[in-house]
């Protein structure tokens, strides 16, 4: 099962609104046999592709088939991956967590057990398998996106000083290791601050994310107060207008449509947020890399619609300066959001914390 987890990492970022999945199989000596990932939104699905790696398909007799997610039913861009495990004959196939989409939940189990081959359940693994495929668990069954917020700060929480200087917090490794990131998720959000006063390119640079589709920018600027400036940004020059989204208040969106931007509803409440996330989501964004500022990743936090934090921490001590959740207030410690898990990993310069809500 951990050579099927690295094959669904190969497919990381290439395969949305499909989850990442791997597969490998070993013959009825549990001697390896092919291994493969879901590598394109579109194409073959990893069991078909480990498959296909097998010419002599007399060596499936008995063997068997590690899975990291249950194996499609239904025919959609590709026939069911289920019905072609069906078709040879495994003594087992082994899974490492179930699909929730209402399409495939348990029939594509029952599909490759009606054939007479033995089903496994993988629960070691488990919540790697689950890990792996995070984003899409959450928006199959929300029809929102996954909400991923990354930071990069000092050790006392700034991401800038108070006349704004911010570059650079942390080291060249940490910047490429976050833009890798950046390239994993269907969409980019800033705020207008971030937007205006670092006229960021938000692109991914490294040459493997080349074949990936463009990567699509939401601006949350509920004033409009970037939209005078969107002709000379950076934005303007890298991205097409069709991948970039707005979120802003009714009565400010003509003023970003006057340059050809889409705009989508918002407002600072529960509702306005559930609207604007089922919107980004109606648009084919599954899932979402927040990058700042202050004021969008409080607003996530404050109506609690972050999943997932990269907190980037360098070793340095800013002082007084502008931290990355100044917006957001608790009325007590006990109302603080808390991470249910979280794991730390030494980069060359930095630390990052990864942490699940």
């Amino acid at each position: 099962m951990k050579e099927a987890l690295a094959a669904a990492e190969k497919g990381r970022g290439f395969v949305s609104p499909n989850p990442t999945v791997g597969c490998t199989i070993v013959d009825k000596d549990h001697k390896f046999l092919a291994s493969a990932g879901h590598m394109k939104f579109g194409g073959p699905h990893a069991e078909i592709l480990a498959l296909e790696k097998i010419s002599d398909k007399s060596q499936l007799q008995g063997a068997t088939i590690y899975v990291t997610l249950e194996p499609c039913a239904h025919e959609g861009k590709t026939g069911s991956c289920a019905k072609a495990i069906a078709q040879h004959p495994f003594k087992e196939l082994i899974y490492g967590t179930l699909d929730p989409n209402p399409l495939v939940t348990g029939k594509g189990i029952l599909i490759v057990e009606n054939a007479g081959i033995g089903i496994g359940h993988f629960q070691a693994l488990e919540e790697e398998c689950k890990k792996s495929c995070e984003d899409f668990l959450f928006h199959i069954t929300h029809e929102m996106p996954f909400v991923v917020v990354k930071v990069a700060s000092s050790l006392d929480g700034k991401i800038a000083l108070t006349n704004g200087d911010s570059q650079w917090i942390t080291g060249p490794e940490t910047r490429a290791h976050a833009r890798e990131l950046r390239a994993h998720y269907d969409a980019t959000m800033i705020g207008a601050g971030t937007f205006l006063n670092d006229d960021p390119l938000l692109d991914f640079r490294e040459t493997f994310y080349e074949g990936k589709r463009d990567n699509r920018i939401v601006i949350l600027d509920p004033r409009a107060k970037g939209a005078q400036f969107w002709p000379q940004s950076q934005l303007s020059k890298k991205h097409k207008k069709e991948n970039i989204f707005v979120l802003t208040r009714k009565d400010n969106m003509e003023v970003w449509q006057n340059h050809g931007i889409k705009t989508l509803a918002w407002n600072s409440s529960p509702v306005g947020w559930e609207v604007a996330m089922k919107s980004l989501y109606k648009e084919g964004i599954a899932s979402l890399f927040v990058e700042g500022g202050a004021y969008a990743i409080s607003q996530l936090l404050q109506f609690k619609k972050v999943h997932k934090l990269y907190l980037y921490q360098a070793p340095k001590i800013m002082g007084y300066g502008k931290s990355w959740a100044d917006y957001f207030k608790v009325k007590s410690v006990a109302d603080a959001p808390q991470l249910k898990k979280w794991e730390i990993e030494k980069l060359e310069h930095d630390n990052l914390l990864t942490g699940w809500f």
